[in-house]
């Protein structure tokens, strides 16, 4: 082994003299400027190798505010950068963008907006913090990711933190509880006919069970006053509300 060292440092020693450099094993010739060389093979070979997911630039916090306010299909032209164009020409979200998986998968169980900073600023990513505050408002406006419980992008409140890199640092964020299409057109549907508000595929899901909540919450009411007129009325027959109250237990815990 001290043999190969020694090796080494001499080969070291005549690169250094000869005006070349040595990078994996390789003897890099040098044409012109030794200190422009060392710059060109950091930005085209060693940093490449190491920060695989490197991006090219930073959005700027009005491209981030953009995500928030856009129609739909403008949101793939909020940014011109090709690495940041995360939204297809319908507005849908690209799942698999190699922006967007990574931060899917690291917010499953929670994080801390500080750990998605700590974590994403590392190799292979040294994403700057504006990268990471646009990746997460686009997962926001897709319905994707909840932010201290919260997933309605109009909600000046999630603006604020996703614009704010200090507040964003002690905010929670969780990837949403998804609704099936299919669930969610019968959702619309069935809670439009019960009296709920005017939903569409785009409303956040706690916004489906906040309506939710309260046309049961409603129902169960309208149950309860029938009942005790009937009781009034010397009647011994019972409404069965039971079920009621059971999915108004389960949205609780959503």
């Amino acid at each position: 082994v001290k043999d190969y060292q020694n090796q080494l440092n001499q080969a070291l020693k005549e690169a250094y003299g000869n005006g070349q450099l040595i990078y994996q094993s390789e003897i890099i010739p040098i044409k012109g400027n030794l200190w422009d060389r060392i710059k060109k093979l950091m930005d085209e070979t060693i940093i490449p190798g190491i920060y695989t997911e490197i991006v090219d630039e930073k959005p700027s916090i009005k491209e981030i505010q953009m995500i928030f306010t856009e129609n739909a299909k403008k949101l793939c032209k909020t940014i011109e950068n090709k690495d940041y164009q995360v939204f297809d020409s319908n507005g849908d979200l690209q799942e698999g963008h190699r922006l967007i998986s990574p931060v899917i998968l690291f917010c499953q169980n929670g994080k801390l907006g500080s750990e998605l900073f700590d974590y994403f600023s590392e190799a292979p990513y040294a994403w700057p913090q504006e990268t990471i505050l646009y990746i997460c408002a686009a997962l926001i406006r897709a319905g994707k990711l909840e932010v201290n419980n919260l997933d309605d992008f109009t909600s000046p409140e999630i603006k604020k933190i996703l614009t704010t890199p200090a507040q964003f640092k002690s905010a929670r964020l969780q990837v949403s509880r998804i609704i099936p299409p299919d669930r969610k057109e019968k959702l619309i549907d069935l809670l439009e006919k019960l009296g709920g508000e005017k939903l569409d595929f785009n409303s956040p899901p706690r916004k489906f069970y906040s309506t939710a909540k309260r046309v049961l919450q409603e129902i169960k009411e309208s149950y309860q006053k029938v009942q005790k007129n009937m009781e009034e009325l010397g009647s011994s027959f019972q409404l069965e509300i039971g079920i009621i109250g059971t999915l108004l237990n389960h949205l609780e815990n959503q």
